[in-house]
């Protein structure tokens, strides 16, 4: 697991400036699990499932994800793939849309053509991108709550507390690029005594 980048080139920040109440809960979540209380990640898991059901899915994901197959079954030596696999991605925005979660899908994708990554590895670093832009250095979230500096000594133990929640939705997104709703809170048995923080991790 690479501490990847969360400031996408490209991607104006001001499009994902504020964070939802939701995202702010994640961001309180994080910071609480850190000093010790527990954690769960119900709340991460809900704020992609808001997401993505209010862009009404992600259209982009299906050919992202087959390109990248493509890619990997590839003859070609690494490198002299990538100008034609960039401006085919660029293409399969102007063809899907320009949605958020879109433009952050297919910027990571870009970034991840160049990686060598897989297509389970551009999903993950997806959501993560997307974790940070609602949750963590939008306004609201950890990066403002608690200061760059804090937030740059910590983001390596953030990054690990969101990473199976990440993966999880990952998951789902690869094997359902299609999908208006990812179902990863489906399961989830909420009391009235639970912690929505979610799942205690050592």
């Amino acid at each position: 697991m690479s501490d990847g980048e969360s400031i996408l080139p490209g991607v104006d920040r001001d499009v994902f400036a504020r964070c939802t109440r939701l995202g702010r809960q994640v961001a309180e979540g994080v910071t609480d699990a850190l000093e010790g209380r527990p954690w769960t990640d119900f709340l991460p898991a809900r704020l992609f499932e808001d997401l993505i059901q209010a862009a009404g899915g992600i259209p982009s994901a299906a050919p992202v994800f087959e390109l990248i197959g493509r890619l990997y079954s590839s003859p070609h030596l690494p490198g002299l793939v990538d100008e034609p696999a960039l401006a085919e991605l660029d293409q399969i925005l102007r063809t899907c849309g320009a949605g958020r979660l879109d433009i952050v899908l297919l910027d990571v994708a870009k970034r991840g053509v160049v990686r060598r990554l897989t297509a389970a590895q551009v999903a993950e670093e997806f959501f993560f991108a997307v974790m940070c832009r609602h949750a963590l250095e939008g306004r609201g979230g950890i990066l403002e709550t608690r200061g760059a500096d804090w937030y740059a000594r910590r983001r390596v133990e953030i990054r690990r507390l969101l990473w199976p929640v990440v993966q999880r939705a990952a998951r789902e997104l690869v094997n359902r690029p299609e999908a208006r709703a990812l179902g990863l809170t489906r399961s989830e048995r909420i009391s009235a005594d639970d912690d929505l923080r979610g799942t205690v991790v050592p």
